[in-house]
């Protein structure tokens, strides 16, 4: 269970609930696989569907976003998909949201492309809202979640990197880093994984972005 106002998940044109998507899904008992097949969510590139968490998630909510169809994902088309999160996080007044790696799974794209496409489109979505309302976005914090222990430790050091090496053009981050705890948890269930069987946690990350003008 995530805590936040709201949780951004993935979606493929056409395919059922699978991975992230696919736990939501069943948190509400199956409604989301009965909106895929009515047609209620169609999952085109861009698309955003918002579901009510209804009190069976630890989110108050989840955005779906449409990736397009399978097999045609890439940096840039993740780019524009979290361009228009933000841009309707931004506009509804809401200030801090969590997000899977969308596009992270298995045969996707690499963990280093996954995190610009994301955090580049989360900037250009608000410079873009600024651009259009001449106010500044309410959108100040985004969580980055991560299940997997190992690839969580991956994900804090890209992240970090991002943030002070200028790699972003279109966000200034500033990364909060997870508490000592946080981390000692994550490295020693990832040395457990390393040594005897598969084993997953939930870690959360937070980076605050801000527009460039």
């Amino acid at each position: 269970d995530v805590k936040a106002a709201v949780i951004c998940v993935g979606h493929y044109r056409g395919l059922a609930p699978v991975r992230g998507l696919g736990a939501v899904d069943a948190r509400l008992d199956g409604w989301i696989s009965l909106a895929v097949r009515q047609g209620m969510i169609g999952g085109t590139l861009g698309e955003t569907f918002y579901v009510p968490g209804a009190g069976r998630l630890g989110a108050g909510g989840v955005v779906i976003a449409g990736m397009g169809e399978f097999g045609t994902f890439n940096e840039d088309r993740l780019r524009i998909l979290m361009t228009n999160v933000a841009m309707g996080a931004g506009a509804l007044g809401i200030e801090s949201f969590a997000t899977l790696l969308v596009g992270a799974g298995d045969g996707n794209l690499g963990l280093d492309k996954v995190l610009r496409g994301l955090l580049n489109g989360i900037g250009i979505g608000l410079s873009n809202l600024l651009d259009e309302t001449g106010k500044a976005p309410s959108l100040r914090e985004v969580t980055l979640v991560e299940r997997d222990a190992a690839r969580f430790i991956d994900v804090m050091a890209q992240v970090e990197k991002l943030s002070q090496d200028g790699a972003l053009p279109n966000v200034l981050l500033q990364f909060k880093k997870p508490t000592p705890g946080e981390l000692a948890r994550a490295r020693k269930l990832a040395g457990a994984r390393q040594q005897g069987p598969r084993s997953a946690s939930r870690s959360e990350m937070a980076a605050q972005p801000d527009s460039r003008e």
